[in-house]
Protein backbone atom coordinates (compact mmCIF):
# COMPACT_ATOMS: atom_id res chain seq x y z
CA UNK A 1 0.00 0.00 0.00
CA UNK A 2 2.62 2.04 1.02
CA UNK A 3 4.25 2.68 -3.18
CA UNK A 4 0.75 3.45 -4.19
CA UNK A 5 0.59 6.25 -1.26
CA UNK A 6 3.67 7.20 -2.18
CA UNK A 7 2.60 8.04 -5.70
CA UNK A 8 -0.28 9.94 -5.22
CA UNK A 9 1.65 12.31 -2.80
CA UNK A 10 4.43 12.91 -5.80
CA UNK A 11 1.47 13.35 -8.12
CA UNK A 12 0.05 15.82 -5.36
CA UNK A 13 3.41 17.58 -4.81
CA UNK A 14 3.67 18.12 -8.37
CA UNK A 15 0.23 19.57 -8.74
CA UNK A 16 1.17 21.98 -5.25
CA UNK A 17 4.00 22.71 -7.56
CA UNK A 18 2.83 23.42 -10.80
CA UNK A 19 0.28 25.68 -9.14
CA UNK A 20 3.11 27.78 -7.35
CA UNK A 21 4.78 28.15 -10.69
CA UNK A 22 1.93 29.04 -12.58
CA UNK A 23 0.98 31.70 -9.67
CA UNK A 24 4.83 32.81 -10.13
CA UNK A 25 4.45 33.31 -13.67
CA UNK A 26 1.71 35.13 -13.97
CA UNK A 27 2.23 37.59 -11.04
CA UNK A 28 5.37 37.93 -12.41
CA UNK A 29 6.05 40.97 -15.19
CA UNK A 30 7.23 40.59 -18.23
CA UNK A 31 10.00 42.05 -18.32
CA UNK A 32 11.93 39.64 -16.20
CA UNK A 33 12.22 36.74 -19.29
CA UNK A 34 12.08 39.69 -21.64
CA UNK A 35 13.24 42.95 -22.19
CA UNK A 36 11.36 46.04 -23.70
CA UNK A 37 12.07 47.73 -26.98
CA UNK A 38 11.67 51.06 -27.40
CA UNK A 39 13.12 53.48 -29.92
CA UNK A 40 16.05 55.62 -28.55
CA UNK A 41 16.61 53.81 -25.29
CA UNK A 42 18.07 50.30 -23.45
CA UNK A 43 16.87 48.12 -20.59
CA UNK A 44 18.64 46.54 -17.76
CA UNK A 45 17.05 44.10 -15.41
CA UNK A 46 18.86 44.05 -11.82
CA UNK A 47 18.39 40.88 -9.52
CA UNK A 48 19.59 40.34 -5.62
CA UNK A 49 18.60 38.18 -2.63
CA UNK A 50 16.26 38.90 -0.14
CA UNK A 51 17.13 41.48 2.27
CA UNK A 52 16.07 42.21 5.96
CA UNK A 53 15.11 46.04 5.22
CA UNK A 54 12.78 46.65 2.54
CA UNK A 55 14.89 49.96 1.00
CA UNK A 56 18.39 48.30 1.11
CA UNK A 57 16.91 45.47 -0.93
CA UNK A 58 15.27 47.95 -3.57
CA UNK A 59 18.42 50.11 -3.76
CA UNK A 60 20.73 47.14 -4.59
CA UNK A 61 18.30 45.92 -7.28
CA UNK A 62 18.38 49.30 -8.56
CA UNK A 63 22.42 49.07 -8.74
CA UNK A 64 22.25 45.97 -10.12
CA UNK A 65 19.87 46.91 -12.86
CA UNK A 66 22.49 50.13 -13.54
CA UNK A 67 24.96 47.74 -14.24
CA UNK A 68 23.77 45.58 -16.35
CA UNK A 69 23.23 48.77 -18.32
CA UNK A 70 27.13 49.58 -18.07
CA UNK A 71 27.65 46.16 -19.25
CA UNK A 72 25.82 46.37 -21.96
CA UNK A 73 26.80 49.77 -23.06
CA UNK A 74 30.51 48.65 -22.66
CA UNK A 75 30.27 45.77 -24.55
CA UNK A 76 28.55 47.31 -28.04
CA UNK A 77 31.29 50.16 -27.49
CA UNK A 78 34.05 47.40 -27.60
CA UNK A 79 32.52 45.59 -30.58
CA UNK A 80 32.43 48.72 -32.66
CA UNK A 81 36.05 49.37 -31.85
CA UNK A 82 37.78 45.90 -32.12
CA UNK A 83 36.07 45.55 -35.47
CA UNK A 84 37.86 49.02 -36.48
CA UNK A 85 41.27 48.37 -34.41
CA UNK A 86 41.53 45.32 -36.30
CA UNK A 87 41.69 47.80 -39.65
CA UNK A 88 44.80 49.36 -38.21
CA UNK A 89 46.28 46.76 -36.31
CA UNK A 90 46.08 48.07 -32.81
CA UNK A 91 45.28 45.49 -30.53
CA UNK A 92 46.25 47.54 -27.77
CA UNK A 93 43.53 50.52 -28.47
CA UNK A 94 40.73 48.88 -27.45
CA UNK A 95 42.31 47.76 -24.12
CA UNK A 96 43.53 51.06 -23.33
CA UNK A 97 39.98 52.50 -24.35
CA UNK A 98 38.05 50.80 -21.97
CA UNK A 99 39.96 52.30 -19.02
CA UNK A 100 39.20 55.43 -19.91
CA UNK A 101 35.65 55.17 -20.74
CA UNK A 102 35.18 53.47 -17.36
CA UNK A 103 33.64 57.05 -15.79
CA UNK A 104 31.78 58.23 -18.95
CA UNK A 105 29.71 54.82 -18.88
CA UNK A 106 28.77 55.07 -15.25
CA UNK A 107 27.65 58.84 -15.92
CA UNK A 108 25.13 57.64 -18.23
CA UNK A 109 24.45 54.94 -16.42
CA UNK A 110 23.89 56.80 -13.27
CA UNK A 111 20.70 58.15 -13.77
CA UNK A 112 19.25 55.92 -15.65
CA UNK A 113 15.00 55.47 -14.59
CA UNK A 114 14.10 52.70 -12.78
CA UNK A 115 10.45 52.04 -13.72
CA UNK A 116 9.35 49.21 -11.84
CA UNK A 117 10.23 46.82 -9.10
CA UNK A 118 9.04 43.42 -8.42
CA UNK A 119 9.16 41.26 -5.12
CA UNK A 120 9.26 37.13 -5.97
CA UNK A 121 7.44 34.76 -3.23
CA UNK A 122 10.67 33.80 -2.39
CA UNK A 123 11.29 37.02 -1.38
CA UNK A 124 13.73 38.02 -4.58
CA UNK A 125 13.81 41.77 -5.53
CA UNK A 126 14.24 42.57 -8.75
CA UNK A 127 14.65 46.30 -10.74
CA UNK A 128 14.11 47.21 -14.49
CA UNK A 129 15.81 50.29 -15.82
CA UNK A 130 15.92 52.67 -18.86
CA UNK A 131 18.53 54.87 -20.25
CA UNK A 132 17.64 57.04 -22.98
CA UNK A 133 20.77 56.95 -25.57
CA UNK A 134 20.27 60.46 -27.21
CA UNK A 135 22.96 62.29 -24.68
CA UNK A 136 23.96 59.21 -22.92
CA UNK A 137 26.43 58.17 -25.81
CA UNK A 138 27.29 61.55 -27.27
CA UNK A 139 30.35 62.49 -25.09
CA UNK A 140 31.44 58.45 -25.31
CA UNK A 141 31.58 58.88 -28.93
CA UNK A 142 33.59 61.85 -28.98
CA UNK A 143 36.16 60.34 -26.38
CA UNK A 144 36.67 57.30 -28.66
CA UNK A 145 37.00 59.16 -31.70
CA UNK A 146 40.06 61.72 -30.38
CA UNK A 147 41.78 58.12 -28.83
CA UNK A 148 41.34 56.75 -32.23
CA UNK A 149 42.98 60.07 -33.74
CA UNK A 150 45.67 59.36 -31.31
CA UNK A 151 46.15 55.98 -32.47
CA UNK A 152 45.84 56.23 -36.19
CA UNK A 153 48.34 57.76 -38.56
CA UNK A 154 47.86 60.82 -39.81
CA UNK A 155 46.66 58.95 -43.27
CA UNK A 156 44.39 57.33 -41.93
CA UNK A 157 41.18 60.39 -42.10
CA UNK A 158 38.88 57.70 -43.93
CA UNK A 159 38.86 54.88 -41.35
CA UNK A 160 38.32 57.75 -38.75
CA UNK A 161 35.15 58.82 -40.70
CA UNK A 162 34.22 54.80 -40.95
CA UNK A 163 34.38 54.89 -36.85
CA UNK A 164 32.44 57.64 -36.42
CA UNK A 165 29.82 55.95 -38.95
CA UNK A 166 29.84 53.28 -36.87
CA UNK A 167 29.86 54.74 -33.47
CA UNK A 168 26.74 56.76 -34.33
CA UNK A 169 25.00 53.33 -34.18
CA UNK A 170 25.25 53.24 -30.47
CA UNK A 171 21.69 55.29 -30.25
CA UNK A 172 19.91 52.26 -32.30
CA UNK A 173 18.79 49.97 -29.25
CA UNK A 174 18.84 46.74 -31.89
CA UNK A 175 22.81 47.56 -32.36
CA UNK A 176 22.85 45.83 -28.31
CA UNK A 177 21.38 42.46 -29.11
CA UNK A 178 23.90 39.76 -29.50
CA UNK A 179 22.05 36.81 -31.69
CA UNK A 180 25.46 35.31 -32.36
CA UNK A 181 26.92 32.64 -30.49
CA UNK A 182 30.52 34.67 -28.41
CA UNK A 183 33.68 33.04 -29.76
CA UNK A 184 34.88 32.77 -26.07
CA UNK A 185 32.34 30.15 -25.12
CA UNK A 186 34.58 28.08 -27.08
CA UNK A 187 37.76 29.93 -27.03
CA UNK A 188 38.81 32.22 -23.88
CA UNK A 189 40.33 35.45 -24.43
CA UNK A 190 44.21 35.99 -24.25
CA UNK A 191 45.50 38.96 -22.52
CA UNK A 192 48.33 40.00 -20.80
CA UNK A 193 47.48 39.90 -16.48
CA UNK A 194 44.25 38.54 -16.90
CA UNK A 195 42.55 34.99 -16.64
CA UNK A 196 38.93 34.36 -17.77
CA UNK A 197 36.04 31.76 -16.76
CA UNK A 198 32.93 30.51 -18.22
CA UNK A 199 29.93 29.80 -16.56
CA UNK A 200 26.98 27.81 -17.70
CA UNK A 201 23.94 27.29 -16.47
CA UNK A 202 21.13 25.99 -18.03
CA UNK A 203 16.71 26.45 -18.38
CA UNK A 204 15.84 28.43 -15.52
CA UNK A 205 12.15 29.44 -15.25
CA UNK A 206 13.12 33.09 -15.05
CA UNK A 207 15.62 34.61 -17.53
CA UNK A 208 16.96 37.21 -15.01
CA UNK A 209 18.00 33.69 -12.06
CA UNK A 210 19.58 31.94 -14.90
CA UNK A 211 21.85 34.89 -15.99
CA UNK A 212 22.95 35.34 -12.73
CA UNK A 213 23.37 31.82 -11.89
CA UNK A 214 25.82 31.73 -15.16
CA UNK A 215 27.85 34.82 -13.16
CA UNK A 216 28.21 32.89 -10.47
CA UNK A 217 29.46 29.84 -12.13
CA UNK A 218 31.91 31.58 -14.06
CA UNK A 219 33.34 32.97 -11.12
CA UNK A 220 33.76 29.74 -9.30
CA UNK A 221 35.68 28.70 -12.29
CA UNK A 222 37.87 31.91 -12.12
CA UNK A 223 38.21 31.14 -7.64
CA UNK A 224 39.03 27.67 -8.63
CA UNK A 225 41.66 27.71 -11.04
CA UNK A 226 43.25 30.09 -9.26
CA UNK A 227 43.54 28.59 -5.90
CA UNK A 228 45.10 25.94 -7.08
CA UNK A 229 48.01 27.23 -8.55
CA UNK A 230 48.25 30.22 -5.98
CA UNK A 231 47.79 27.24 -2.65
CA UNK A 232 50.48 25.17 -4.94
CA UNK A 233 52.91 28.31 -5.04
CA UNK A 234 52.38 29.24 -1.16
CA UNK A 235 53.24 25.21 -0.48
CA UNK A 236 56.12 25.00 -2.04
CA UNK A 237 57.22 28.68 -0.44
CA UNK A 238 56.36 27.85 3.13
CA UNK A 239 58.22 24.50 3.14
CA UNK A 240 61.44 26.36 1.67
CA UNK A 241 61.48 29.45 3.85
CA UNK A 242 59.11 29.55 6.88
CA UNK A 243 57.88 26.05 7.80
CA UNK A 244 61.36 25.80 9.88
CA UNK A 245 61.10 29.00 11.75
CA UNK A 246 57.61 29.46 12.32
CA UNK A 247 57.18 26.32 13.88
CA UNK A 248 53.79 26.20 11.76
CA UNK A 249 52.56 23.49 8.77
CA UNK A 250 51.92 24.48 4.82
CA UNK A 251 48.76 23.26 5.41
CA UNK A 252 47.64 25.83 8.04
CA UNK A 253 49.38 28.45 6.41
CA UNK A 254 47.92 27.54 2.62
CA UNK A 255 44.25 27.11 4.38
CA UNK A 256 43.96 30.72 5.78
CA UNK A 257 45.39 31.92 2.68
CA UNK A 258 42.74 30.54 0.53
CA UNK A 259 39.97 32.73 1.99
CA UNK A 260 41.59 35.39 0.85
CA UNK A 261 42.17 33.83 -2.71
CA UNK A 262 38.03 33.37 -2.57
CA UNK A 263 37.67 37.25 -1.19
CA UNK A 264 40.14 38.85 -3.88
CA UNK A 265 38.64 36.51 -6.52
CA UNK A 266 35.14 37.96 -5.62
CA UNK A 267 35.76 41.56 -5.16
CA UNK A 268 38.47 41.55 -8.26
CA UNK A 269 36.47 40.00 -10.98
CA UNK A 270 34.26 41.35 -13.80
CA UNK A 271 31.11 40.16 -15.54
CA UNK A 272 32.40 41.11 -19.42
CA UNK A 273 29.89 39.56 -20.74
CA UNK A 274 26.60 37.45 -20.68
CA UNK A 275 24.63 35.44 -23.73
CA UNK A 276 21.68 33.72 -24.00
CA UNK A 277 20.94 30.82 -26.47
CA UNK A 278 17.25 31.02 -27.10
CA UNK A 279 17.01 27.48 -29.10
CA UNK A 280 19.05 25.43 -25.83
CA UNK A 281 17.62 28.42 -23.32
CA UNK A 282 21.08 28.35 -21.65
CA UNK A 283 23.05 31.28 -19.80
CA UNK A 284 26.76 32.17 -20.76
CA UNK A 285 28.96 34.13 -18.81
CA UNK A 286 32.02 35.23 -19.15
CA UNK A 287 34.09 36.77 -16.03
CA UNK A 288 37.49 38.09 -15.98
CA UNK A 289 40.16 38.67 -13.53
CA UNK A 290 43.83 40.98 -12.74
CA UNK A 291 45.96 38.39 -11.67
CA UNK A 292 48.11 41.27 -10.29
CA UNK A 293 45.20 42.51 -8.07
CA UNK A 294 44.94 39.36 -6.19
CA UNK A 295 48.30 38.54 -6.15
CA UNK A 296 48.89 42.38 -4.69
CA UNK A 297 45.55 40.95 -1.89
CA UNK A 298 47.34 37.96 -1.12
CA UNK A 299 50.72 39.90 -0.38
CA UNK A 300 49.30 42.43 1.80
CA UNK A 301 47.66 39.20 4.04
CA UNK A 302 51.13 36.97 3.73
CA UNK A 303 52.80 40.30 5.28
CA UNK A 304 50.57 39.10 8.37
CA UNK A 305 51.36 35.88 8.74
CA UNK A 306 55.30 36.11 7.71
CA UNK A 307 57.82 36.74 10.41
CA UNK A 308 61.16 37.87 8.80
CA UNK A 309 59.88 40.76 6.13
CA UNK A 310 62.62 39.93 3.72
CA UNK A 311 61.64 36.06 2.85
CA UNK A 312 58.21 38.12 1.44
CA UNK A 313 60.50 38.74 -1.93
CA UNK A 314 60.69 35.00 -2.95
CA UNK A 315 57.17 34.39 -2.06
CA UNK A 316 56.09 37.78 -4.74
CA UNK A 317 58.36 36.16 -6.64
CA UNK A 318 56.66 32.52 -6.92
CA UNK A 319 53.18 34.24 -7.18
CA UNK A 320 54.18 36.64 -10.02
CA UNK A 321 55.48 33.88 -11.94
CA UNK A 322 51.53 32.76 -12.01
CA UNK A 323 50.87 35.91 -14.56
CA UNK A 324 53.38 33.97 -16.93
CA UNK A 325 50.96 30.68 -17.80
CA UNK A 326 51.61 30.30 -21.36
CA UNK A 327 50.13 26.54 -20.90
CA UNK A 328 46.75 28.84 -21.16
CA UNK A 329 47.83 30.34 -24.45
CA UNK A 330 45.91 28.68 -27.57
CA UNK A 331 47.11 27.68 -30.91
CA UNK A 332 44.86 27.60 -33.89
CA UNK A 333 42.16 27.23 -31.62
CA UNK A 334 43.27 24.92 -29.54
CA UNK A 335 44.62 25.54 -25.85
CA UNK A 336 47.94 24.06 -25.55
CA UNK A 337 47.25 22.09 -22.52
CA UNK A 338 45.37 20.20 -24.64
CA UNK A 339 48.45 18.61 -26.58
CA UNK A 340 50.97 19.27 -24.24
CA UNK A 341 50.63 18.82 -20.73
CA UNK A 342 52.15 21.70 -18.50
CA UNK A 343 55.14 21.48 -16.26
CA UNK A 344 55.35 23.72 -13.58
CA UNK A 345 57.34 22.45 -10.37
CA UNK A 346 54.91 21.42 -6.92
CA UNK A 347 52.38 20.31 -9.45
CA UNK A 348 50.94 17.77 -10.93
CA UNK A 349 48.56 18.01 -14.15
CA UNK A 350 46.09 16.14 -15.81
CA UNK A 351 43.35 16.25 -18.85
CA UNK A 352 39.54 15.29 -18.16
CA UNK A 353 37.42 14.15 -21.37
CA UNK A 354 33.82 12.94 -21.49
CA UNK A 355 32.81 10.53 -24.19
CA UNK A 356 30.60 13.08 -26.12
CA UNK A 357 27.34 11.29 -25.31
CA UNK A 358 25.38 14.27 -23.07
CA UNK A 359 22.88 16.32 -24.72
CA UNK A 360 23.56 18.87 -21.89
CA UNK A 361 26.66 20.76 -22.34
CA UNK A 362 27.05 21.28 -18.54
CA UNK A 363 26.99 18.05 -17.79
CA UNK A 364 29.84 17.10 -20.43
CA UNK A 365 31.52 19.81 -18.68
CA UNK A 366 31.02 18.42 -15.48
CA UNK A 367 31.84 14.84 -16.56
CA UNK A 368 35.25 16.26 -17.98
CA UNK A 369 35.96 18.33 -14.90
CA UNK A 370 35.84 14.62 -12.80
CA UNK A 371 37.50 12.59 -15.74
CA UNK A 372 40.54 14.85 -14.99
CA UNK A 373 40.12 14.52 -10.85
CA UNK A 374 40.21 10.97 -11.31
CA UNK A 375 43.42 10.69 -13.40
CA UNK A 376 45.37 13.05 -11.16
CA UNK A 377 44.11 10.55 -8.06
CA UNK A 378 45.18 7.54 -9.88
CA UNK A 379 48.16 9.67 -11.07
CA UNK A 380 49.55 10.63 -7.56
CA UNK A 381 48.05 7.24 -6.01
CA UNK A 382 50.39 5.54 -8.67
CA UNK A 383 53.61 8.05 -7.63
CA UNK A 384 52.69 7.05 -3.63
CA UNK A 385 52.92 3.47 -4.08
CA UNK A 386 56.08 3.28 -6.42
CA UNK A 387 58.01 5.50 -3.81
CA UNK A 388 56.55 3.38 -1.13
CA UNK A 389 57.80 -0.08 -2.79
CA UNK A 390 60.97 1.38 -3.12
CA UNK A 391 61.11 2.19 0.59
CA UNK A 392 60.11 -0.79 1.53
CA UNK A 393 62.75 -2.36 -0.98
CA UNK A 394 65.33 -0.71 0.85
CA UNK A 395 64.68 -0.76 4.31
CA UNK A 396 64.52 -5.08 3.76
CA UNK A 397 67.86 -5.05 2.29
CA UNK A 398 69.34 -2.65 5.11
CA UNK A 399 67.88 -4.89 7.68
CA UNK A 400 65.53 -2.00 9.25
Amino acid sequence: MKPIKNFFNKIAFGAILAVTLHAQTKDAPKWINELPMSPGSIYGVGLVNRYYEKKAGEDAADSAARSELAQTLKLNIKTITQSWSGTIGGTGFVQELEKTIDDDVFQSVKNAKILERWVSPEALTYSLAEMSLSGATASIQKKVVEAAKKSADKGDLKKIEKLETSLKGLSDPKSYIRNERPVWIAILPEEEDAIFGVGIAEKFYFYVNGREAAKDKARAELAATVKTQVNAAMTDWFETNEGSSSGGSSTSFTESMSDQVSEATLSGSQIVETWYDKSAKWHYALARMSLSKVISQIQDKAKEKVKDPTKLKGLSDKLASLINRDFLKTKSGIPAWITKMPQIKGSVFAVGIDNGKYFSETQGIEKAKADARTKLAKTVSVNVENVTKSWLEVSEKSGD
